[in-house]
């Protein structure tokens, strides 16, 4: 039996057994930033990586879309919210939900919803396609506009 073999095979082991559950977290990460921008697209599925920082996002998923559809006359202008996935460095992933209200795009800064959150300030400025009707969308095919800006401290 060769003992050297096996001495070598039990430290490579581990490393993938340990490293394994982690890479298996990732997503596959669609665009790399060299620093954090103002704003930044991401489609559903999809992450965006800042390497200067550290931060890596991640838009998890669409939870709703109740937003009033053009052309429609409704009482209230509703709303849409989606998951995103946010991590900075090793720590530990965390998911924040982002809010937009109907007939809101990237220009009405006003009605703009900020969620703070370990250093930075996050705003889900547009989410498309904006829902028409008639109309049924696929989640799947959606866009997010995120504005991304590190707090002072």
């Amino acid at each position: 039996m060769n003992y050297s073999r096996i001495i070598v095979m039990i430290p490579v082991g581990t490393a993938i057994f340990i490293l394994l559950p982690a890479c298996l977290d990732n997503p596959l990460i669609s665009t790399y930033h060299e620093s954090v921008p103002d704003t930044v697209e991401i489609k559903v599925g999809n992450s965006t990586y800042f390497p200067e920082d550290s931060l890596l996002l991640d838009f998890i998923d669409v939870i709703n879309d109740g937003r009033c559809p053009l052309f429609v006359q409704c009482f209230w202008e509703g709303q849409a919210e989606i998951s995103l996935g946010f991590r900075i460095g090793h720590q530990p992933k965390i998911r924040i939900p982002l809010k937009i209200f109907g007939y809101v795009d990237v220009e009405d800064s006003a009605r703009h919803v900020a969620t703070d959150t370990l250093g930075y300030q996050l705003k889900l400025l547009a989410l498309n396609p904006y829902p028409v009707h008639p109309g049924d969308y696929d989640f799947n095919d959606y866009t997010a506009t995120i504005s991304i800006a590190k707090k002072r401290r």
